[in-house]
């Protein structure tokens, strides 16, 4: 049995925290600007916002073929998939991969979340896939 959440306003606003302290998390590993530091803030970013947004897309995309519906909490879960999948080498890959690896962790998170249900774990806010 899948719970839908109860209050879609808060999940948002979660994820739009937690999606903006990511930027600075990224960006601030630097550990310089100077000497060519910001080249690669600027491209941890890039990297950071391409996968994670591309992500959310290609989830949504997923969902809608699954569901048959737009659902508002994996679009949320896969912004944060995409964010743990690029946040390794977010300042190393070149932009046009970070796409990529938005769009493959969206498979990551679909395939765990179908064997988490699959499994009956609980888990209530999709954490664990």
């Amino acid at each position: 049995v899948v719970v839908a959440p109860h209050n879609r306003f808060l999940l948002t606003v979660g994820t739009l925290l937690l999606w903006m302290a990511w930027f600075a998390f990224n960006c601030g590993s630097v550990v310089r600007i100077s000497g060519g530091g910001s080249k690669v803030a600027g491209n941890s970013l890039l990297c950071t916002m391409l996968a994670s947004s591309s992500s959310a897309a290609v989830g949504m995309v997923v969902t809608r073929i699954y569901c048959g519906y737009f659902e508002l909490s994996h679009c949320c879960n896969c912004v944060l998939v995409g964010l743990v999948s690029i946040t390794a080498s977010c300042a190393y890959v070149a932009p046009e991969y970070a796409h990529i690896i938005g769009f493959v962790s969206v498979g990551f998170y679909f395939g765990a979340m179908r064997l988490i249900l699959w499994l009956r774990v609980d888990d209530v806010v999709g954490a664990v896939s």
